[in-house]
């Protein structure tokens, strides 16, 4: 299934965050390396320049939050605690798509970030 054009690193650097509407039936997903109380607990605090352009970015082009709010994708080791930061969003025709959202935590081979897995 063709999910739409490919955004390589969507926030940093800026220049390649869209500022066209992004075709129907997409998902976005990655790091997205930025705190919000929409995918985090309210204790983990905001990273403004970061969320400000992700939540600019959900507005812009009407994107769905996929995650579970609160589910950790990435390891602070130094904390011993999980954050969100890698995201998945979708057009609202996929939404309903994007099944089975998870984040395996048994195998993130040596990285301190999670892989998700979703099927469409």
């Amino acid at each position: 299934m063709a999910c739409g054009r490919v955004i390589d690193h969507l926030i940093y650097p800026a220049s390649n965050t869209p500022t066209q509407p992004l075709q129907p039936r997409s998902v976005v997903t990655g790091d997205m390396n930025a705190h919000h109380p929409w995918w985090n607990t309210p204790e983990d605090g905001l990273n403004e320049r970061g969320s400000a352009r992700i939540i600019d970015l959900l507005f812009t082009h009407k994107l769905d939050l996929i995650n579970t709010p609160g589910c950790g994708t990435h390891m602070q080791f130094s904390r011993s605690k999980e954050t969100a930061l890698d995201l998945t969003f979708s057009t609202p025709d996929m939404r309903d798509k994007v099944i089975d959202w998870r984040v395996d935590t048994t195998s993130h081979a040596g990285s301190d970030h999670y892989p998700i897995r979703f099927e469409v």
